[in-house]
């Protein structure tokens, strides 16, 4: 069985204000050690290629966020928390999560670019569906935000924004 999070982020919605989807690469991106971090404010500037950026959810944040599922439904770790990871090569992406409190497995992956405007587009591989972000990094925290309206449900909805919005620590530097 297919745990609930996984399909739930690939349910990360078709953003009609989005772009088509990207031809999608079977492995996981690679991890390069040393690249210099910049924000969007010029279309040279993007998420470093080859980084790796971590958060850890906890059960209060489903609920903060009116996620309509159960900790135990989302396969969170025992202690209430799940961690994930986001891997960023040159043009593919890979999430990562401890599902039920056990190592890292993938739990989603894709292609990524940049629309007109700096956005960063997520395009998963499991649907070809594609979310639009606005994006910081300072430091080394990555900062992701949702924008548009997508149409799924609104549970659906919190659960993708859960999975992917908020702050992530660099853990590769």
């Amino acid at each position: 069985m297919i745990p609930l999070t996984r399909i739930l982020l690939v349910a990360l919605v078709t953003c009609t204000a989005c772009a088509a989807p990207a031809t999608v690469p079977t492995s996981p991106a690679p991890v390069v050690s040393s690249v210099s971090s910049a924000g969007p404010t010029a279309a040279s500037e993007r998420i470093p290629a080859g980084a790796s950026w971590q958060r850890t959810i906890t059960a209060a944040d489903a609920k903060r966020s009116n996620v309509p599922y159960a900790p135990e439904d989302m396969e969170f770790a025992p202690d209430g928390t799940l961690t994930t990871i986001l891997k960023f090569g040159e043009s593919a992406w890979t999430q990562f999560a401890n599902y039920g409190g056990g190592s890292m497995q993938p739990g989603d992956a894709g292609t990524y670019r940049y629309d007109e405007e700096g956005h960063l587009l997520l395009t998963t591989s499991s649907d070809g569906s594609t979310a639009r972000f606005a994006w910081t990094v300072s430091r080394d925290t990555l900062t992701l935000r949702m924008l548009g309206v997508p149409s799924v449900s609104a549970g659906e909805l919190a659960v993708a924004r859960m999975m992917t919005e908020g702050a992530y620590r660099r853990t590769d530097s």
